[in-house]
Protein backbone atom coordinates (compact mmCIF):
# COMPACT_ATOMS: atom_id res chain seq x y z
CA UNK A 1 0.00 0.00 0.00
CA UNK A 2 2.87 2.75 0.90
CA UNK A 3 4.31 1.79 -2.00
CA UNK A 4 2.06 2.34 -4.34
CA UNK A 5 0.88 5.66 -2.39
CA UNK A 6 4.70 6.34 -3.18
CA UNK A 7 4.70 5.65 -6.85
CA UNK A 8 1.57 7.46 -7.13
CA UNK A 9 2.81 10.86 -5.60
CA UNK A 10 5.89 11.02 -8.05
CA UNK A 11 3.32 10.07 -10.95
CA UNK A 12 1.77 13.09 -10.06
CA UNK A 13 4.66 15.67 -9.54
CA UNK A 14 5.71 14.75 -13.35
CA UNK A 15 2.31 15.49 -14.29
CA UNK A 16 2.48 18.77 -12.62
CA UNK A 17 5.49 19.58 -14.01
CA UNK A 18 4.04 18.70 -17.35
CA UNK A 19 1.43 21.17 -17.10
CA UNK A 20 3.40 24.56 -18.34
CA UNK A 21 3.63 22.25 -22.05
CA UNK A 22 -0.26 22.14 -21.90
CA UNK A 23 -1.19 26.08 -20.72
CA UNK A 24 -1.36 27.59 -24.24
CA UNK A 25 -3.49 24.57 -25.59
CA UNK A 26 -6.15 24.08 -22.50
CA UNK A 27 -9.80 25.80 -21.70
CA UNK A 28 -10.04 27.43 -18.35
CA UNK A 29 -12.55 24.45 -17.37
CA UNK A 30 -9.93 22.31 -17.40
CA UNK A 31 -7.17 24.48 -16.05
CA UNK A 32 -9.02 25.10 -12.98
CA UNK A 33 -10.21 21.55 -12.57
CA UNK A 34 -6.17 20.73 -12.32
CA UNK A 35 -5.89 23.92 -9.95
CA UNK A 36 -8.30 22.59 -7.97
CA UNK A 37 -6.63 18.98 -7.54
CA UNK A 38 -3.49 20.43 -7.03
CA UNK A 39 -4.23 22.57 -3.95
CA UNK A 40 -6.35 19.35 -2.84
CA UNK A 41 -3.67 16.99 -3.22
CA UNK A 42 -0.79 19.66 -1.50
CA UNK A 43 -3.00 21.45 0.92
CA UNK A 44 -5.80 19.72 1.79
CA UNK A 45 -9.52 21.35 1.55
CA UNK A 46 -9.33 25.10 0.81
CA UNK A 47 -8.28 27.50 3.90
CA UNK A 48 -8.63 31.02 2.74
CA UNK A 49 -10.69 33.66 2.24
CA UNK A 50 -12.70 34.17 -0.88
CA UNK A 51 -11.40 36.72 -3.31
CA UNK A 52 -12.56 39.87 -3.46
CA UNK A 53 -15.11 40.47 -6.46
CA UNK A 54 -12.59 42.27 -8.47
CA UNK A 55 -10.31 39.37 -8.70
CA UNK A 56 -12.62 37.58 -11.05
CA UNK A 57 -9.97 34.71 -11.60
CA UNK A 58 -8.73 34.62 -7.90
CA UNK A 59 -12.60 33.71 -7.08
CA UNK A 60 -12.85 31.05 -9.41
CA UNK A 61 -10.02 29.19 -8.45
CA UNK A 62 -11.73 29.49 -5.28
CA UNK A 63 -14.49 27.92 -5.96
CA UNK A 64 -13.60 24.99 -8.07
CA UNK A 65 -10.69 24.54 -4.70
CA UNK A 66 -13.59 25.00 -2.19
CA UNK A 67 -16.06 22.81 -4.29
CA UNK A 68 -13.79 19.78 -3.53
CA UNK A 69 -14.80 19.41 0.14
CA UNK A 70 -13.00 17.09 2.30
CA UNK A 71 -11.74 14.62 -0.70
CA UNK A 72 -8.64 13.07 0.34
CA UNK A 73 -5.24 14.29 -1.12
CA UNK A 74 -4.85 10.96 -2.70
CA UNK A 75 -7.92 10.91 -4.63
CA UNK A 76 -7.34 14.08 -6.04
CA UNK A 77 -3.89 12.91 -7.08
CA UNK A 78 -5.83 10.75 -8.82
CA UNK A 79 -8.07 12.62 -10.36
CA UNK A 80 -5.50 15.12 -11.41
CA UNK A 81 -3.16 12.32 -13.28
CA UNK A 82 -6.34 10.95 -14.99
CA UNK A 83 -7.42 14.45 -15.98
CA UNK A 84 -3.72 15.22 -17.70
CA UNK A 85 -3.81 11.71 -19.47
CA UNK A 86 -7.37 12.87 -20.82
CA UNK A 87 -5.99 16.62 -22.11
CA UNK A 88 -2.69 14.74 -23.41
CA UNK A 89 -2.90 10.86 -24.09
CA UNK A 90 0.71 11.08 -24.90
CA UNK A 91 1.90 12.44 -22.38
CA UNK A 92 5.08 10.18 -20.80
CA UNK A 93 4.53 10.10 -17.42
CA UNK A 94 7.51 8.18 -17.07
CA UNK A 95 10.11 11.14 -18.53
CA UNK A 96 11.90 12.91 -16.32
CA UNK A 97 10.80 16.10 -14.13
CA UNK A 98 11.91 19.52 -15.18
CA UNK A 99 12.84 21.09 -11.82
CA UNK A 100 13.16 24.91 -13.35
CA UNK A 101 9.56 25.15 -14.55
CA UNK A 102 6.84 25.96 -11.82
CA UNK A 103 4.76 23.12 -10.77
CA UNK A 104 1.68 24.89 -11.75
CA UNK A 105 2.25 26.43 -14.74
CA UNK A 106 2.14 30.42 -15.39
CA UNK A 107 -1.98 30.49 -16.08
CA UNK A 108 -3.05 28.79 -12.73
CA UNK A 109 0.07 29.93 -10.10
CA UNK A 110 -0.90 33.47 -9.98
CA UNK A 111 -4.01 36.00 -10.20
CA UNK A 112 -4.60 37.87 -12.78
CA UNK A 113 -5.14 41.21 -11.28
CA UNK A 114 -3.56 42.53 -8.15
CA UNK A 115 -6.68 44.17 -6.62
CA UNK A 116 -4.73 45.81 -3.82
CA UNK A 117 -2.50 47.83 -6.31
CA UNK A 118 -2.34 51.04 -5.10
CA UNK A 119 -2.68 53.59 -8.31
CA UNK A 120 -1.23 57.15 -7.13
CA UNK A 121 -4.22 58.96 -8.86
CA UNK A 122 -6.88 57.90 -6.52
CA UNK A 123 -7.66 59.32 -3.50
CA UNK A 124 -6.30 57.14 -0.23
CA UNK A 125 -9.43 57.38 1.13
CA UNK A 126 -10.02 53.86 -1.19
CA UNK A 127 -6.95 52.71 1.03
CA UNK A 128 -8.86 53.56 4.01
CA UNK A 129 -12.02 51.52 3.11
CA UNK A 130 -10.78 48.80 1.52
CA UNK A 131 -8.69 48.27 5.66
CA UNK A 132 -12.00 48.76 6.66
CA UNK A 133 -10.67 51.49 9.06
CA UNK A 134 -13.67 53.59 9.71
CA UNK A 135 -12.00 55.71 13.16
CA UNK A 136 -9.58 57.24 10.28
CA UNK A 137 -12.01 57.79 7.59
CA UNK A 138 -14.01 59.67 10.36
CA UNK A 139 -11.11 62.19 10.55
CA UNK A 140 -10.67 62.64 6.64
CA UNK A 141 -12.05 66.01 5.71
CA UNK A 142 -12.38 65.13 2.18
CA UNK A 143 -15.02 63.96 -0.47
CA UNK A 144 -16.75 60.81 -0.02
CA UNK A 145 -18.48 60.69 -3.56
CA UNK A 146 -15.29 60.24 -5.14
CA UNK A 147 -14.66 57.58 -7.27
CA UNK A 148 -11.76 55.34 -9.35
CA UNK A 149 -10.84 54.99 -12.84
CA UNK A 150 -13.54 52.16 -13.11
CA UNK A 151 -16.26 54.37 -11.41
CA UNK A 152 -16.30 52.18 -8.45
CA UNK A 153 -17.12 54.36 -5.35
CA UNK A 154 -16.13 54.05 -1.48
CA UNK A 155 -18.96 51.85 -1.29
CA UNK A 156 -18.09 49.68 -3.66
CA UNK A 157 -15.23 49.01 -2.71
CA UNK A 158 -16.07 48.60 1.23
CA UNK A 159 -19.22 46.56 0.16
CA UNK A 160 -16.46 43.99 -1.59
CA UNK A 161 -14.38 43.90 1.12
CA UNK A 162 -17.08 43.77 3.81
CA UNK A 163 -16.89 45.79 6.43
CA UNK A 164 -19.62 46.70 7.63
CA UNK A 165 -18.70 49.91 10.16
CA UNK A 166 -17.51 51.67 7.00
CA UNK A 167 -20.64 51.20 5.16
CA UNK A 168 -22.71 52.05 7.96
CA UNK A 169 -20.49 55.50 7.92
CA UNK A 170 -21.38 56.19 4.48
CA UNK A 171 -24.50 55.78 4.35
CA UNK A 172 -24.88 58.14 7.27
CA UNK A 173 -23.04 60.51 5.65
CA UNK A 174 -25.47 60.57 2.11
CA UNK A 175 -23.31 58.62 -0.21
CA UNK A 176 -25.45 57.26 -3.30
CA UNK A 177 -26.47 53.57 -2.40
CA UNK A 178 -27.63 52.75 -6.22
CA UNK A 179 -24.68 54.16 -7.66
CA UNK A 180 -23.19 51.99 -10.70
CA UNK A 181 -19.82 51.81 -11.89
CA UNK A 182 -18.56 51.09 -15.05
CA UNK A 183 -20.30 47.49 -15.37
CA UNK A 184 -23.04 49.60 -14.29
CA UNK A 185 -23.35 47.44 -10.61
CA UNK A 186 -24.44 49.01 -7.58
CA UNK A 187 -22.58 48.20 -4.01
CA UNK A 188 -25.42 45.84 -3.45
CA UNK A 189 -24.21 43.85 -6.29
CA UNK A 190 -21.02 43.68 -4.91
CA UNK A 191 -22.14 42.86 -1.29
CA UNK A 192 -24.42 39.90 -2.95
CA UNK A 193 -22.20 38.87 -4.72
CA UNK A 194 -19.73 38.42 -1.71
CA UNK A 195 -22.07 36.94 0.58
CA UNK A 196 -22.68 39.70 2.95
CA UNK A 197 -26.04 39.44 4.54
CA UNK A 198 -25.91 42.24 7.11
CA UNK A 199 -24.54 45.01 4.69
CA UNK A 200 -27.32 43.94 1.88
CA UNK A 201 -29.69 44.07 4.55
CA UNK A 202 -28.46 48.02 5.32
CA UNK A 203 -28.07 48.34 2.03
CA UNK A 204 -31.82 47.58 1.57
CA UNK A 205 -32.77 49.53 4.31
CA UNK A 206 -31.33 52.54 2.65
CA UNK A 207 -33.39 52.42 -0.50
CA UNK A 208 -30.98 50.62 -2.79
CA UNK A 209 -32.46 48.82 -6.03
CA UNK A 210 -32.58 45.14 -6.06
CA UNK A 211 -33.84 45.54 -9.17
CA UNK A 212 -30.20 47.52 -10.34
CA UNK A 213 -29.39 45.75 -13.85
CA UNK A 214 -25.32 45.72 -14.57
CA UNK A 215 -24.03 45.68 -17.81
CA UNK A 216 -25.20 41.90 -18.31
CA UNK A 217 -28.63 42.61 -17.08
CA UNK A 218 -27.90 41.14 -14.02
CA UNK A 219 -29.56 42.22 -11.02
CA UNK A 220 -28.33 41.77 -7.55
CA UNK A 221 -30.36 38.76 -6.96
CA UNK A 222 -28.69 36.94 -10.14
CA UNK A 223 -25.51 37.66 -8.66
CA UNK A 224 -26.13 36.21 -4.62
CA UNK A 225 -23.92 34.29 -3.15
CA UNK A 226 -25.88 32.79 -1.23
CA UNK A 227 -29.96 31.23 -0.93
CA UNK A 228 -30.30 33.39 2.23
CA UNK A 229 -29.22 36.30 0.48
CA UNK A 230 -31.48 35.43 -2.60
CA UNK A 231 -34.72 35.12 -0.76
CA UNK A 232 -33.92 38.26 1.18
CA UNK A 233 -33.85 40.25 -2.38
CA UNK A 234 -36.47 38.69 -3.75
CA UNK A 235 -38.86 39.40 -0.74
CA UNK A 236 -37.25 43.22 -0.73
CA UNK A 237 -38.11 42.80 -4.56
CA UNK A 238 -41.75 41.87 -3.64
CA UNK A 239 -42.30 44.53 -2.19
CA UNK A 240 -40.51 47.87 -4.52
Amino acid sequence: MDDDSQDYSGTFEKAASHLPTLVGELEDVHLLYLYSRFKQATIGPCNTDKPGIFDFQGRKKWNAWKELGNMSASQAKEEYVNKMKACDPGWDVHKPTNSSTSIMGPAVSRPIIDCDEVNPNESILFDICKQGDVGKLATMDEDLSVRDMDERTLLHWTCDRGHLPVVEFLLKNNCDVNAKDIDHSTPLHYASSCGYIKIVEILLSHGADPNAKDKDGDTPIECAETDQIRELLLKSKAVT
